[in-house]
């Protein structure tokens, strides 16, 4: 069901009036006579808004979600709407209730996002990577389509203008970082990445803690907000999952796991795919890895691009920094990890293209000392 209506998101009380249409249309035996509400202040793309009227408890809550401004540019809200339908088919996550001019309505899923402390937890981690190889290992009719990953961060270099232009690049610019630079940086880390061979299914592309979902009862983690969910290299879901244990608000790379958790991890995840790997667990580590710096590269353009459009408060070319600083430390030896699967001529490649990089002013010609890491709950 189309609603023809916009919700105006510029104060609570016009984001939850418009809610309450969305809600009242995509539940109509409710009684509208009193709706309670709940924002959901954590997520840093849309606002959310929580509803449920008076005689039902907040488990039966629906969910309105209103685009963030400009996120049309790069994501196709569209084949959002089509994953959510395709995906609850097949078990995985809520059921699309209604959609309305810029925003959709879909169900409750119970439970409490994950945070850098639970996540660690042996019984989340076991949810948690069970839900991933659940999703990967979903069986589609149709051919999935080419990886999205290098794709989507063309297309937010593409929406970016060169960074010394604009003021809310400063941060950035500070660091010494550039379209230039960063476009060159993509294209190594891609040839790193398409060496690997990696197998293609399909992925979530955003499992940051806040879109898991752990429902204690049932001792079962969901995935929620599948609006970048597409085709892409398996081993994605994994970095950037591991990527997120350091935190959005307040970021933490001293969380990022260690080699002994994320052994034990990748190695219990594959114990779960219905189809058994192929590559030996190393190849697994090394991948990961590689797709970790993609990952960094992925959110550090995607925060330029909110820099310069999104109307939320939040520090967007900060939070870019931060991803752009955490890729520059760990790029040399998460690279020559990554290569000694590659190709056989990708390692002497990597070190000329090193060469160059360090001969230029480029703020990745700096190695950074990297932070320790947490160790594992087992």
């Amino acid at each position: 069901m189309e609603l023809e209506l916009s919700i105006d998101g510029r104060t609570q009380e016009s984001l939850c009036a418009g809610a309450a249409l969305v809600a009242a249309a995509a539940r109509p035996l409710w009684d509208k006579s009193k709706f309670n509400f709940k924002v959901y202040n954590e997520g840093i793309s849309n606002q959310l808004v929580g509803i449920w009227p008076h005689d039902l408890t907040k488990e039966e809550q629906v969910l309105v979600r209103v685009y963030g401004k400009s996120t049309e540019l790069f994501i196709d809200r569209g084949a959002e709407k089509r994953n959510i339908q395709r995906l609850h088919s097949k078990g995985c996550g809520p059921s699309l209730l209604c959609s309305f001019k810029n925003g959709i309505c879909y169900s409750y899923t119970v439970g409490v996002p994950l945070t850098t402390d639970t996540v660690m937890q042996e019984d989340i981690r076991l949810a948690t990577l069970t839900c991933m190889a659940d999703l990967h290992s979903i069986e589609w009719d149709e051919t999935l389509g080419a990886p999205v990953l290098f794709k989507k961060i063309q297309l937010f270099m593409d929406l970016l203008p060169e960074l010394h232009t604009e003021v809310c690049f400063k941060s950035a610019v500070l660091e010494g970082y550039t379209k230039e630079n960063i476009k060159n940086e993509v294209a190594e880390v891609e040839r790193a990445v398409r060496g690997l061979n990696c197998p293609v299914t399909f992925c979530h592309n955003d499992t940051l803690l806040a879109n898991v979902i752990w429902n204690k009862e049932e001792r079962r983690v969901h995935f929620i907000d599948f609006e970048y969910a597409a085709p892409n290299f398996q081993p994605f879901d994994i970095a950037n999952h591991f990527c997120e244990y350091a935190g959005v608000d307040e970021v933490d790379y001293s969380r990022y796991p260690s080699e002994e958790y994320q052994t034990l991890w990748i190695s219990q995840y594959l114990s779960r795919l219905k189809k058994p790997s192929q590559r030996p667990l190393a190849w697994w580590l090394a991948a990961v890895k590689a797709l970790a710096l993609a990952s960094h590269l992925f959110w550090g353009t995607w925060a330029l691009v909110q820099a310069h459009h999104s109307s939320i408060q939040f520090d967007f070319a900060g939070y870019s920094v931060c991803r752009l600083n955490e890729y520059r430390r760990r790029k040399v030896a998460f690279l020559d990890s990554a290569r000694l699967f590659g190709p056989q001529d990708s390692l002497q490649q990597a070190q000329e293209e090193q060469q160059e990089i360090k001969q230029t002013d480029s703020p990745f010609s700096t190695v950074v000392p990297m932070l320790g890491s947490p160790q594992p709950t087992s």
